[in-house]
Order: C-alpha cells, then structure tokens, then sequence
C-alpha cells in the first residue's frame, strides 16, 4: 500500500508525532524474539515499544541504571496481538491476492510482508491508514509506562515491609528476577495484577487496588477457627496499602495421601457455607488455588454482593431461588451450556471443579489464525482450550474428583452452616467481625466479563480502525443494550482506555463507583451488609436442607454419562431394603408401606413446590439433562417425563389413591397455571413443541385424559382438544420416531384421545402420523423409549384404532444381546422388550410369551441383583412394572410376587430417607421417569394396580388386568 503522509489538515494528533519520532529513533530496533501466531508481525512494532521503552528508562531513572533485560521493561506482546492481529492479517490477505509479494513460497512471501512491515514509509502509512489503531496503540504505551512506573516506586517504598512481612531478601528493583504483569484483566488505566519472583527465590502478587476486604477476609476466618471447626481453614496473607496492596503468593501442591483429598473437599464444603453467607459472587476457578489440602482464595473483591439495580429481571420462582441460592456464589460446579447449528457445548468454569480439561473448549468461539507465518494466513473463529487454572487438587498425579467426594463436600457445608448458625448471635451483635467491611471497597458485577472482552475484541475489527469516532460509536451502541444509560457511559470510558470496565462499592452502602469516582445517578437497592446480615437472620435447618440440595445438585452436574445409572452406585436387592429406623415402619401391613412411603414423597414435593397458582407459575427445582449428556440445575420444565406435568400426575393419582387433599391442590395448581384455555398459545405456536407422548404437547395431552376421568371432569378434554390441534399441525417426526420425544408417543396419545373422543381432527392427526412413521427411516436401536419397539407399539395402537392390521405378528423386535451400554429398564434393554411385548397385546397383538421368556429371565436376574437407582425409567421400579405387566398377560404368580417385594422394598427405603433416584448421586428430583414422582407412582401400581393406569404403557384407564 502507499504510505500516507503526515496529517495536514487541523492540529497534528498527539500520537503521529509520538510514531514519527518513534521510527525515527529506532529505525534499526532488534525484533524481539517471535510467540503465537502474530509474533511475527509483531515486528513493525518494534521501534514504538522501544520508545515507551526508554521512556520508562527516564520515569525510573531514581532507581539507579537497569538493563533493558530487565522484567519491567518486557513489551506487553500479548495486548498489541490482540490490537493488531486481525488487521496485519487483513493487510496481509490483500498483498497476496494482489500479487505484490515476492517470493517462491508461502513463507517467502510471508517474510516479504513482514520485511516491508518493518520500512518506515510503510509502517508509518499503514499506522496513519488506521488512525483508531494508531491513536489506541500509543494510548497503551503511556498505560504500559505508568504502571509499571507506579509498580516500581511503589515496591522501592515498601521493601521494608515486604521484608518484615513476606521475608523477602531483595533490596532494589535489581532483585526482580521475572515479572508476569497480566495475571489478571486491566483495569483502572490499564492496571494489572504482577506476579514477581525475586532472586532469592520468593514470589509476591502484587494487586493495584485495595486489600481491605482480603484482610478482613483472613480475620473473620480466624475468628471461625477459634470456634472449633473440624478442619482449620487458610486464608491468604496480604499486606494492605491503601489503594494497592501485596500478597504472598500461593503455589499450587498435591494432597500427600487419600485423606488429605478427603479433608480438601471438606474445607472446600465448608468455604462453600461462609461464602454463600457472605453474599460472595464470581468464585470461578482461576481465583482458587489447591495448595495441598487445602484451597485457598487469591481474589475476594466479590464479597457483599448485593445485586444492583440493573440485574436483569427475574419472572420465574425456580430462577429466584436459583440466584438466592448457593449456587450464586460460583464456587460450585455448574456447566455453562450454549448451542448453535454445530451443536451443544459445555464449560465449567468454577471455583471447585472448573477449568482446563483435555478437549474442554470455551463456549464461544474467538478469533484465531489458519496457516500462520505463510501468506496463506487468514483469520479464523475457533473455540479455545479453556485456560490452565490450579484450582483442583491432585492426588498421586491425578486430579480429584468432586462428584467421587460429594459427601465430603456436604459435610464440610452442613457442618460450617451449623457452626455460623450457633454463633449467629455474635455475628449479628456490635463486635461483629463483620462490621470491619463496612467501609472495605467491594466489586459490583454489573455485566459479564466475557460480554466485555467480545466487546473490546469486536472494537479492533479492521472497519472500525480507520476512524477513531467510528470505533467508539460501535462501542456505544453495543452498550446501549446494556441496564443503564449512566453505568454505559462509564463501561464506553473504560472500554476506550483499554481496560474491562469495574466497578465498587462498600458493603454498609454509598455510590456505585468507577475508576474516576461515584457514577452519577446511581441508588443502591440495598446493601451488603444488609444483605449478608439478612442471610444470617435466616438461617435454619430448613434452609440448611434446601442449600444442601443445591450442593448436591451442582455436584451431580460433573456426571457425564447422561441418564445411565451410575455403576459405582450401591445396589438394593429385592429383600435386602436395609435397617429401617423403628418409628419408619407403619403398623397397618405391606399396603400401608406403599401408601405411607406415597404420602411422603406427595409430602415433600408440596413442600418444595415454588410459586402458586395466584402468581400464574409453578415450578420445581430439579437436574434437567440436555442433549441428553450435560446435566443442569433449572425449573423442572412442562413435560411429562420429568417436568410438572408428570409430577401433577403423580400427585393426583395420590390424592385420589390416599385421600391427600394437598396432593390434589398442588395438582390443580399445576393445571390451572399450565393448561389454562385462555392462556395457551395458538395451536401454530404450540405446534414448534416436540410431539413425544412424554414432552409438552403428548404428555399434555394424557394428563388432561386421565384427569378428566379421575377428577370427573370433562372441561378438561376441551382443553385437551386444543393440544391435540397443535399436534396435527407439528410435523410428526420433529422430534424423531420414537416415543419418549417424537412421533410414537404423539401418535399413541392422539389414538387415546380420538378413542375417548372421536373427533376428525384427531383422527386425521392420527392417519398422518401413522403414515409418516411408517414412511420414516429405520429406528437407531430396537428400544421401547426410542426406537423401533415403542415404534411398533404406536403403530398396532393405531392399527386397533383405524381396524387395519398393521400390527407385527413377530411380536415386538429384539435388541442385540451386544448392543452397547443397553439398560435394563422401560428406556432399553430386556425389560424394555416385556414392555413393548404387553403393550403389542393391549392393542390386540396376542401375547407370545416365549419371545420375552429369556427378558423376564434376565429382568428377574437384575431385580435379585438389585439396581442402583429405584426410578421407574431405568431403575428398580421400571422392572417392577415390567413384571407385573407380564403377570398380568400370562399368569405368573412369581412374577407377580416378584413385583409386589420390590415396591415394598423400594417403600421401605423411602420412609428411612434412601430411595434414589435415577438422577446421578440418587439426588431428589421430582419428574416422573427418574425421579420422586415416577417413584411415587411405581409404589401407586404396586398399591392400587386396578385404579392406577401404567404411564410407562401410555395408558389413561386402568385397562391392565391385574396378576
């Protein structure tokens, strides 16, 4: 390109004058030696940063003479890549394609670029080309100088304490061996946290901002070791200073044997309790560091965090229990789950578990280059490796595993929990050692810091690098998204200095505050001491209950293997439920167990009921499995496999089995905020839901069935009517052909409801399904939840409808003896063919028992071998009903008995507190197929099989025979 000449027009910007002279004095500059992809083009730079590079000299010239080889006068290479990457790559990529670059090879041709880059014409005019890049590149030069000028005078003044505090050996800048100055985000005019090592072998962190809150952090821990927890816990040592302070640095070590990875956990439990009291926010992994057995926190700026008036809004009960809970504080391990046209995506970013893992990518892409160091090298999106953090302990090589240490964790919580509840009292009284926050400085996360750096990223695009104003109107209007007019005005400052935007406040309240003082305008809805203290107030056991579910439940995210039982888990054989306190066991016989071990699971899921029917939502908190691998912790949903449809199923077949007048309220408030005619949508809008009999738009369908039979009342198949329209007018195979989330399960509930109610549109609905499953390719696997014996199942069911003989007279088709990780369970495996086999004879199949003989065989064999789950969908109960369908179509009264000691057995473990469910850990779920509802309804058919209908079969009368 041509070299532009210097500006003429108007005063000349500070910044041409700076880069002239810059080049004119370090023409011959030295490169500096190449990293990443972009070193290479770093080169042209040379001469600018040799200039801020003897500037720096002059700054420090008290400090006697220094070698340009020493640590503070490294370039921050890293920062001007990201400034000028994309652009050299751009620049790049038009040399080529115009034919203007000498050379045989890509690399030849690469060389030439870079040796043009390094001319002074060029480097000049392509700087005055770009005058937005320019501008900001000598803008960072002057942030480089003054921090690391300030740094410098700053550990000079203090040696004499660093000595007394960390004994340091050093005694002048000259004793600064390394010096990682971007161990942290810029912030306040491109101020960062250094990491320094000395010659005497020490390290110190250096942070330019206030430590109070860390020193109070480390006096409240001590005032709780003095009241006795199991485990003492560390703090980090710091030294405040004011506005900066320093820090001992803390190195990551291996825990010596397997109980001090015990004790880890513990602690980690326990830190879990304080932090969640303290109203502590953003404890991700990189501020955590495992230093044996111990984990200790190298950033406390998010104590007291009591939200702004800016965090979004919240219009979901399970959402704002969410944010109140544990959970808020970030230390617990919770995946951040995204999805786009190349699929489903996870990454753990907390404080205990999260972090680099081999092939554990960050969620979003960021840019990166193909082919680097060859005139071939383009700008590409990739997703990187999440960073390399120190949060996790290791034992013998080998990182710990928190799900593996789950009751450690708790323990460490409940016990920490406890120990602040006993001491309540002193905490909330006038020498609190809470008071010392009160003026500490605090951070208030007003927008997320990933939101910032794709912000400043997407402000060096090459379009925005020509014109200065150009680049900040971009900002601007990214901004204006964002909560505040004012709060945006100071984020666009901030971002134009090159920094992520902070801000603070103190805990007993005051303004908002940035890096030039108070925002204008800001109120604070409440503070953090008030919020901590309220916090404090409400802690019981009850609450210790609720927070300890949350703790499990961020732990069970850490399973990987879906909805598979976990193999390690403990199995309960049938006649082995295990000791079962006295005062557990009714005194009205076996079928008082069933029901009383009913009422208790009914009990516990009104308990934890969010919302009402008054607010227009209820919900509960459960482990919802997406794409079926990642586990995460949300409102249960609508469907009926494991949202609230299927939960309000439960509950009304138990209050109509038991008399629980509660149970039927909580039921009819989940139909009357679900199902409200005048509140659901359009049958077209309705019609994007997935079809499947245990989705939204199926299992909606065979709620309102079953209710309007069991609560006599026929609005509800009015209702239901509607469903069935959005489900005529979905395209049948939405979401695939099998029954739990496609076609199948919509095709059997349109059959049910055509059958009880006769109109044409379903019964075209049904016709249309038929005829697109029959057209459909072959199934993935011969399941009965998804593939083709639940295909076979919707299809006779149809069959019987439209009394044509499309039913297979082979009987229901076999899986292969070898098919991968097949379950045995109502999802897959042999009970899944006994299934299939008694649902082919209810729509007019006969019976072929000899084609299941060696199924009920095995499902026998895992029945006395016990399972480790007592889920209907996979677990001990699905092959309970299993049996007992079988009993039911060909008389077997060992099947039948069978069936009857495994509901009790599972009710026994219910009424001692250890019924598990099909989630991992066994954790309280409430859904259907894996969880307290589907748990509750096994043990109602094992109770009253003649009022009951099996759900598993779709059924909504009691149609089965009974053994």
């Amino acid at each position: 390109m041509s070299p532009a000449p210097a500006p003429t027009a108007g005063p000349r910007p500070s910044w041409d004058r700076i880069v002239e002279t810059a080049w004119a004095e370090h023409i011959d500059a030295t490169p500096v030696p190449a990293t990443g992809a972009t070193g290479e083009l770093l080169h042209w730079l040379r001469p600018l940063t040799r200039w801020a590079q003897d500037r720096l000299a002059e700054e420090l010239a008290w400090a006697g003479p220094l070698p340009r080889s020493h640590p503070l006068f490294a370039p921050d290479t890293s920062r001007l890549a990201a400034m000028t990457g994309r652009l050299l790559v751009a620049e790049l990529g038009r040399a080529r394609a115009s034919g203007s670059l000498p050379g045989r090879t890509p690399r030849d041709r690469f060389l030439a670029f870079t040796a043009g880059l390094r001319d002074p014409r060029q480097a000049l005019g392509l700087l005055r080309a770009y005058p937005a890049l320019a501008q900001e590149l000598v803008a960072e030069c002057h942030r480089w100088i003054r921090a690391r000028s300030e740094f410098a005078v700053r550990f000079s003044a203090d040696l004499e304490g660093l000595t007394a505090r960390f004994g340091i050996t050093v005694d002048s800048l000259a004793g600064i061996t390394e010096a990682a100055f971007r161990a942290g985000d810029a912030h306040r005019n491109g101020r960062t946290v250094a990491v320094v090592r000395l010659r005497d072998g020490r390290r110190l962190v250096y942070k330019p901002r206030g430590l109070a809150v860390e020193t109070d952090f480390a006096r409240l821990t001590d005032w709780l070791n003095d009241r006795g927890p199991r485990h003492r816990l560390r703090a980090t040592r710091v030294w405040e200073r004011g506005e900066y302070g320093w820090a001992a640095h803390v190195a990551a070590a291996p825990c010596p044997d397997a109980p001090a990875l015990e004790r880890f956990y513990w602690r980690q439990g326990a830190f879990t309790a304080l932090l969640h009291v303290l109203c502590a926010y953003d404890m991700h992994a990189e501020n955590v560091v495992a230093a044996g057995e111990h984990p200790v926190f190298i950033d406390l700026e998010a104590l007291f965090h009591a939200g702004t008036p800016y965090d979004p809004a919240v219009g979901h009960p399970a959402e704002s229990v969410l944010r109140e809970s544990v959970c808020a504080v970030g230390l617990l391990p919770q995946r951040v789950i995204e999805s786009d046209e190349d699929g489903v995506r996870a990454m753990d970013l907390s404080g205990l578990t999260g972090g680099a893992r081999p092939g554990e990518l960050r969620n979003r892409p960021t840019p990166a280059y193909a082919d680097p160091g060859t005139d071939l090298m383009r700008e590409r999106w990739d997703r990187a490796e999440l960073p390399r953090t120190s949060n996790r302990p290791v034992l013998g090589g080998r990182e710990g595993d928190a799900l593996g240490h789950a009751d450690a964790v708790a323990d460490g919580f409940a016990s920490c929990y406890r120990l602040l509840l006993a001491h309540r009292d002193e905490l909330l009284g006038p020498d609190s050692p809470l008071n010392a926050f009160a003026d500490d400085e605090v951070r208030v996360v007003v927008r997320d810091t990933f939101a910032y750096r794709e912000l400043l990223t997407a402000s060096f695009h090459p379009d925005l690098l020509g014109d200065p104003a150009a680049r900040e109107d971009s900002l601007r209007r990214a901004l204006e998204q964002g909560p505040d007019p004012r709060v945006a005005a100071s984020e666009l400052r901030q971002l134009l200095q090159g920094d992520i935007p902070v801000f603070t406040t103190a805990p007993s309240g005051g303004p908002l505050r940035d890096d030039a003082g108070p925002v204008p305008g800001h109120t604070p809805v409440t503070t953090g001491l008030a919020s901590v203290r309220e916090r404090l107030a409400n802690l019981s056991e009850a609450d210790l209950d609720s927070q300890l579910w949350f703790v499990r439940a961020a732990l069970c995210t850490r399973a990987v293997d879906g909805h598979r039982p976990d193999p390690a888990a403990p199995r309960h054989p049938v006649g082995a439920p295990g000791p079962v306190p006295a005062h557990a066991l009714p005194s009205a016989g076996e079928t008082g167990v069933l029901t009383d071990a009913v009422l208790a699971l009914a009990g516990r899921l009104r308990g934890t009921m969010l919302g009402s029917r008054e607010s227009g939502l209820v919900d509960w908190m459960s482990l919802n499995l997406v794409d079926h691998r990642f586990w995460s912790i949300g409102p249960s949903g609508i469907g009926l496999g494991s949202g609230n449809t299927g939960t309000a199923l439960f509950l009304a077949e138990a209050a109509a089995v038991c008399g629980d007048d509660g149970a039927r309220r909580c039921a009819e408030d989940v139909v009357a905020t679900l199902f409200d005619p005048a509140e659901l949508p359009e049958p077209e809008d309705l019609a994007e839901l997935p079809p499947g009999a245990f989705e939204v738009l199926g299992g909606g369908v065979h709620l309102l069935l079953r209710l309007a039979d069991l609560w006599q009342d026929t609005s509800l198949l009015d209702t239901a009517r509607l469903l069935v329209r959005a489900l005529g007018e979905a395209r049948p195979l939405a979401g695939g052909p099998g029954l739990m989330s496609g076609a199948a399960g919509g095709l059997v509930v349109l059959a049910d409801f055509h059958a009880r109610c006769g109109d044409e549109v379903s019964l075209a609905a049904v016709r249309d399904t038929a005829r697109a499953l029959r057209n459909a390719p072959p199934a993935a696997d011969a399941s009965f939840a998804f593939g083709s014996a639940g295909i076979g199942y919707a299809l006779a069911v149809a069959d019987q409808l439209l009394g044509t003989d499309g039913a297979d007279p082979a009987g229901p088709p076999v899986v292969p003896r070898d098919v991968p990780g097949a379950r045995d369970g109502w999802c897959g495996g042999a009970a899944s063919r006994v299934f299939a086999a008694a649902g082919l004879r209810l729509a007019g199949v006969p019976y072929l028992a000899g084609t299941v003989t060696a199924d009920l065989t095995t499902v026998r064999a895992d029945v006395r071998r016990g399972l480790p789950d007592d889920s209907l969908c996979h677990g001990t109960l699905g092959l309970a009903e299993a049996l007992r369908l079988a009993a039911a179509c060909e008389p077997d009264p060992e099947a039948a008995d069978e069936a009857e000691a495994v509901a009790i057995a599972v009710a026994h473990r219910v009424l001692a507190g250890r019924a598990r469910t099909g989630v991992p850990l066994g954790h309280h779920v409430p859904g259907l197929l894996e969880g307290a509802a589907g748990i509750g309804h096994g043990l109602l058919r094992a109770a009253a099989p003649a009022s009951v209908p099996s759900v598993l079969l779709l059924r909504t009368r009691p149609d089965v025979p009974t053994p």
